[in-house]
């Protein structure tokens, strides 16, 4: 908003001006009513009266990778838009870019747009992002879905910090020529957790892993429970082991991690379990040639499924019904937000450059050319990956829902990793790796 403030002229330093005449107004008057009212008018716009122009530096740890090969495509499109901006867009190694930030933040000094993961990010350096409340109008508010992970006390409706982008979930995929072998509808994906106890026993009975994931560090039980946690509590509950008002150590919690080790008992997983991680796709050769039935990852992955046998390859949203037929929601969400720090001087620049980077148009771009969802609910999904679409459809479907997972402590979730993979082997007991997370948790109230 550009404020106009009236300026006291000459009081007690040489002569006043002359007086106008009644019913005129002076010409610098005139100018000054002419821009308050041009300012309230880009108001109502989400925008400001000034023209981008000038340098901004732009940082993420997506450009130039596999996830951000648009953004070069994008950048020009801007400079097109604007062609007195200029922009040096610096790619930040993703593995180091949470130090890297947070060396920024303490010097405050770094780039003038900023990307961060969410909504973690927005709770610790919210002091030192600029609230976009005043530049983001109804229209605009309304194309997203998110908006709680830009508050650092994840309310939708108090101050935002910044624009949520890049759509995240968890999807299930399985081989539909297995579920036919088995007798079990090769189109439909169970949902809730009885028929799913009953697909696998069908699957173990008939020779075939019905799991063909493995875990690492306890990795693969933390996507677990993104599906499972759902299916237990209510979504405030879930951020309630976020900010300790719910146990690590609640029973439902329990319940959900319980079923995991009981699925690991019955044989339910491929024998190398231990194989797969985030970033090691070797734990699928289980997978390949029909050797296993089910697996879960995030949306993105299902190119490397589908390199064997792509037309029996179905895809669902991880979420699965425990102690109700359906759950309670849907655990996705925007995973990363575009913010302005306090210290950027073109700040016109910048907020014009995020809102562009968010737009239908940049983040149509970005999930055809970079296979990533976007949180802008009005770019068509309908060409996307199957399993994009059905689960950024049903995110859609209920835009209130947040990744509250998320929200977890990292050094919580890191530990528990750890506690679960000696709870399997028999170093452990589930309670005591609870009790763990507990402990870790209760230094961060």
């Amino acid at each position: 908003m550009i404020r106009v403030e009236a300026v006291r002229v000459g009081v007690g330093r040489g002569p006043r001006p002359k007086r106008a005449g009644k019913g005129t107004l002076t010409f610098a008057l005139a100018a000054l009513l002419t821009l308050a009212l041009a300012a309230c008018a880009n108001q109502g716009t989400g925008g400001t009266s000034e023209k981008p122009s000038g340098k901004i530096v732009v940082w993420d740890f997506n450009y130039n990778t596999e996830a951000g090969k648009s953004y070069q495509q994008v950048d020009s499109n801007f400079i097109a838009k604007f062609p007195g901006v200029t922009i040096e867009h610096v790619a930040k190694p993703a593995g180091e870019y949470g130090k890297v930030v947070q060396a920024a933040m303490a010097a405050k000094s770094g780039p003038d747009a900023l990307m961060l993961q969410t909504p973690f990010a927005i709770k610790d350096y919210y002091t030192l992002l600029t609230p976009l409340n005043d530049l983001i109008n109804a229209d605009m508010k309304s194309q997203f879905a998110g908006w709680g992970g830009m508050n650092p006390d994840l309310d939708p409706n108090g101050k935002v910090y910044g624009i949520p982008y890049s759509f995240g979930g968890t999807a299930f995929y399985w081989n539909k020529a297995v579920f036919e072998k088995v007798g079990a509808d090769p189109n439909k994906f169970p949902t809730s957790y009885d028929d799913l106890l009953a697909l696998f026993k069908k699957l173990k009975a008939a020779g075939i892993t019905p799991i063909g994931g493995g875990d690492k560090l306890g990795i693969f039980s933390s996507w677990w429970m993104y599906a499972a946690i759902p299916g237990v509590m209510s979504l405030q509950d879930c951020y309630g082991l976020s900010n300790g008002k719910t146990k690590w150590s609640d029973p439902r919690v329990k319940r959900t991690l319980q079923i995991y080790l009981d699925w690991i008992k019955a044989g339910y997983f491929a024998p190398n379990q231990a194989e797969l991680n985030a970033g090691d796709f070797s734990g699928f050769t289980n997978w390949i040639n029909g050797q296993a039935g089910v697996v879960w990852a995030f949306p993105g992955y299902r190119p490397k499924l589908a390199q064997d046998d792509a037309k029996n390859l179905g895809t669902a949203a991880a979420v699965i019904g425990i102690d109700a037929p359906a759950p309670h929601f849907y655990m996705a969400g925007p995973t990363l937000g575009w913010t302005i720090p306090t210290w950027t001087k073109n700040k016109t620049t910048a907020w014009e450059y995020i809102k562009y980077m968010t737009s239908t148009e940049a983040q149509q771009l970005h999930l055809d050319v970079d296979k990533v969802g976007p949180s802008n609910i009005k770019v068509d999904v309908s060409k996307a990956d199957p399993d994009l679409t059905a689960t950024f459809n049903l995110w859609k479907a209920s835009p209130g829902n947040e990744h509250c997972g998320r929200t977890f402590k990292v050094d919580v979730i890191v530990e528990l990793g750890k506690q679960m993979t000696a709870v399997e082997a028999g170093q452990q007991t589930l309670d005591g790796a609870l009790k763990v997370a507990d402990d870790i948790q209760a230094q961060h109230a």
